[in-house]
């Protein structure tokens, strides 16, 4: 299998995985029948195999895979000349129902099969056989919902981290398991602490109080973090607690003791980063506008943008006092912001704030000089910003050349 294949994002799963009916679509191509084997073939490639799908338990993966694989045998002229393809023989359309790789996010992969459909999965290696560093390499995903997937094998007699910091609010889940494990001789449990027999079964194991979670099955996945232990299941999901800091998860067996028992268990989990997704936007007014505009709330015409300059103040003029240098423009818009900074440049003293119209968020201006300012604080902007600078005298040369704003959310701008 390619390298880029088994790294690569897959695609996420529709909502709807069995549609009831079908639809047709017309498209019109280049009249060559190379280009038509090409489309025909990308199609293929991208939607016709499971594993360029997201892994969930149900395999859902290998369905969706299927049902394009059958929509593509629907393939036609709408003039009913033959199509060039011919029959193709899709390997994978016998095959995917009886081998299987499981990849992680490394692209180590461990390959399984069964006899028959109806047959469990057979691991032919375990990740830790073809891995040098079982643990793996490992990264934290992004802010605001950004995910990561790993697939680890949990021995019943030992732990093993899972290389991803997660904080208080984050939410690990087990998208695949296979194996079983036992803490006592004659006792094979799955995953979830239920008796295995033949196959997993919804039948339950046994809670103890000498378990690191006394509430939770015994020989069920947990998750130990320094503020303590945590359970998966029922469910197979954990938020992760309060206190939580930039740990890394240790996944192992619920049992008194964690160097006995025998077995193990591949399993798939999904970490996904619920920290709120942070932001900045930089306003270069040498370049343009940004899509602030002057207030005219205070006077008619209270600055003037100016190409390569930035904001520029303007002396008198309109309903502004004529004696009253004013640079003072806006930007409409609301967010959860975090900060401000700007940068300015005033020859004659002056004084203003940043507001949002009621309430000041920084006091800015002073003395002549430059002037690179920041203002801290979370404030909810339902409505605008605005910039402004006055001084009662003579002409003056104010320039406001750049505006950064931080916020938390969706970035606004």
């Amino acid at each position: 299998m390619p390298y880029g294949l088994m790294n690569r994002i897959p695609y996420t799963l529709p909502e709807n995985k069995l549609p009831a009916g079908t639809r047709c679509i017309q498209i019109t191509i280049p009249d060559d029948d190379e280009w038509e084997n090409q489309l025909n073939s990308l199609i293929r490639a991208e939607f016709c195999r499971w594993l360029m799908w997201e892994r969930d338990i149900g395999k859902n993966g290998t369905k969706v895979a299927s049902r394009w694989r059958v929509a593509l045998k629907t393939w036609k002229h709408c003039d009913g000349s033959p199509v060039p393809m011919g029959t193709l023989v899709d390997v994978e359309s016998l095959m995917s129902e009886l081998v299987q790789v499981i990849c992680d996010s490394n692209g180590k992969c461990v390959l399984q099969y069964r006899c028959d459909t109806c047959s469990d999965w057979i691991t032919v290696a375990n990740l830790t056989d073809l891995q040098t560093n079982p643990s793996g390499d490992g990264n934290q995903p992004a802010p605001g919902g950004g995910v990561a997937t790993y697939c680890k094998t949990v021995y019943a007699n030992s732990s093993i981290i899972l290389p991803v910091p997660v904080n208080a609010g984050d939410k690990i889940e087990v998208t695949l398991a296979n194996g079983s494990w036992s803490g006592t001789p004659f006792q094979w449990r799955c995953i979830d602490g239920n008796i295995f027999f033949v196959t997993c079964t919804s039948s339950p194991g046994s809670i103890s109080g000498s378990n690191p979670v006394p509430s939770a099955q015994t020989m069920s996945l947990i998750v130990q973090f320094s503020t303590g232990y945590y359970a998966l299941y029922p469910g197979g999901s954990l938020i992760v607690p309060g206190g939580v800091v930039n740990e890394q998860p240790t996944l192992l067996a619920n049992k008194p003791t964690l160097t006995s028992g025998a077995g193990q268990i591949d399993v798939c989990l999904k970490v996904t980063n619920n920290k709120t997704a942070a932001w900045t936007h930089h306003f270069d007014f040498t370049l343009n506008d940004g899509g602030w505009i002057p207030e005219t709330a205070l006077c008619s015409d209270p600055a003037v943008w100016t190409p390569g300059i930035g904001w520029t103040g303007v002396y008198g003029g309109g309903t502004c006092a004529p004696t009253t240098m004013w640079l003072a423009f806006r930007k409409n818009f609301s967010a959860t912001i975090t900060s401000i900074r700007a940068i300015y440049s005033m020859d004659v003293a002056g004084s203003g704030d940043l507001d949002d119209g009621t309430i000041s968020l920084g006091t800015i201006g002073g003395a002549p000089g430059s002037y690179d300012q920041t203002f801290p604080g979370t404030h909810v902007i339902t409505g605008h910003i605005r910039f402004v600078l006055s001084a009662s005298g003579t002409s003056a040369t104010w320039i406001c050349s750049d505006i950064y704003i931080s916020g938390t959310g969706t970035d606004p701008f």
